[in-house]
């Protein structure tokens, strides 16, 4: 599932969080309203008055004179694009962030998405079941309200363009899921302008009566190849809620984990309930890395307490592994310590891992039973000296392997 975060007018929303003054007002961003040059950013109001990307200031301000007009601070919200992708990285090892306000002054394509200047945020989700990917997903957007005082709308869906017009389509601070297989269904009533196309090609295809998704994935693909050229043909895809190109997020490649997340209805209060779930936890992340063929590195534990405490903890484990007993005991360790107002209403594990390796077991390791904090010294005093050996080197270059070492006596 991929989860895509939207905050349209993301400039002006900017704007307005650092100067309450505003919250109420018109923007336009750029300049002065006398000035020629084209206006940077504007919010909702100022579109509904027809002010359009790419519009010249002083246009805008014949349009809709009643805006307040306010110079760029381009680093500043870059800076904010920074700070909301850190705030997401806690919730997925493989986010994108596309800066839409930033690029549309020199985009060639406008579509129903981007003409609202807004920053978006794929997050991919992975392989998680579609209700572990809505929880999931409605906690990052909390965690960028509470930390950035934006307002993200959240599309999730298996593919990255229906998750975009979902998100586009979602109020703000709410969420709007595709089930699998309801993909085109949900957008088939949805207007062409949603695709990335030039203007000219979605004029060509009104003139032809397609002027929804539904109508264009209803058409022979060959005869739209024919007369619009391959340009058409990732259109045809995304609008039949399918797609010929990759849609995972980029991941970094030092980043790789799996996850696994519960949300409870009824707060766990007590030890063993709470146990329960990091079992269940452990026994997912053990899961997925099988399927990965991978071993945790390293664990990290989000929580929310039902009375609104968040906090996370992380361990390094000692050694990569991908058993469930050790992930559900490096679990506890984490966890148990901890009190929780009002008990546990939500709990997140990520596994941080690496690709299976195969080791060859050397004689002189500690092996598990150092691991396990055997005490030789308790076993021999119980059980008597003549029962424990240990190798030693004898003779280590000579032609027979087993006059190489002797065993001594521990």
């Amino acid at each position: 599932m991929i989860a895509c975060l939207s905050i349209p007018y993301f400039v002006a929303a900017v704007e307005r969080r650092g100067d309450e003054a505003l919250m109420d007002k018109p923007l336009v961003v750029g300049g002065q309203p006398w000035e020629a040059r084209p206006l940077f950013a504007f919010s909702s109001e100022a579109a509904r008055a027809g002010v359009r990307p790419g519009m010249s200031l002083r246009l805008a301000y014949s349009l809709f004179p009643d805006s307040r007009f306010l110079p760029a601070a381009q680093e500043r919200y870059r800076q904010s694009t920074g700070e909301i992708a850190h705030t997401l990285a806690d919730f997925a090892g493989r986010i994108e962030a596309q800066d839409l306000w930033l690029q549309l002054p020199t985009r060639t394509a406008e579509t129903a998405i981007s003409r609202t200047l807004p920053a978006y945020y794929y997050l991919d989700l992975e392989e998680l079941p579609a209700r572990e990917a809505l929880s999931l997903a409605a906690d990052a957007g909390r965690a960028v309200r509470r930390e950035s005082r934006l307002a993200p709308s959240i599309g999730i869906a298996r593919r990255r363009f229906t998750a975009e017009v979902a998100a586009a389509l979602a109020r703000p601070n709410h969420a709007r899921p595709i089930a699998p297989g309801e993909e085109a269904q949900f957008l088939a009533s949805r207007p062409i302008t949603f695709l990335p196309l030039p203007a000219e090609t979605l004029r060509r295809l009104a003139a032809l009566g397609i002027g929804t998704l539904g109508r264009l994935a209803a058409m022979p693909l060959p005869e739209l190849r024919l007369r619009f050229g391959p340009e058409v043909e990732a259109a045809y895809y995304m609008a039949s809620g399918r797609s010929r190109v990759e849609d995972a997020v980029p991941a970094p490649p030092r980043e790789r984990v799996v996850r696994a997340a519960g949300r409870f209805e009824t707060p766990l209060t007590s030890t063993l309930a709470l146990d329960a779930a990091l079992v269940r936890l452990a026994g997912s992340l053990a899961a997925r890395l099988a399927e990965a063929q991978a071993e945790a590195l390293q664990l990290q534990v989000r929580w929310e307490a039902e009375e609104g405490e968040r906090g996370q903890r992380a361990v390094a484990l000692r050694r990569p592994t991908a058993d469930s007993r050790r992930l559900a005991g490096a679990l506890r360790e984490l966890v148990m310590p901890l009190t929780f107002p009002g008990g546990v209403s939500y709990l997140a594990a990520t596994a941080e891992f690496q690709e299976r390796q195969v080791r060859q077991p050397s004689l002189f390791d500690a092996g598990p039973a150092a691991e396990a904090g055997l005490d030789l010294d308790r076993l021999i005093a119980r059980h008597g000296a003549g029962l424990f050996f240990r190798p030693a080197p004898a003779e280590p270059g000579h032609v027979l392997p087993e006059r190489r070492f002797l065993l001594v006596e521990r």
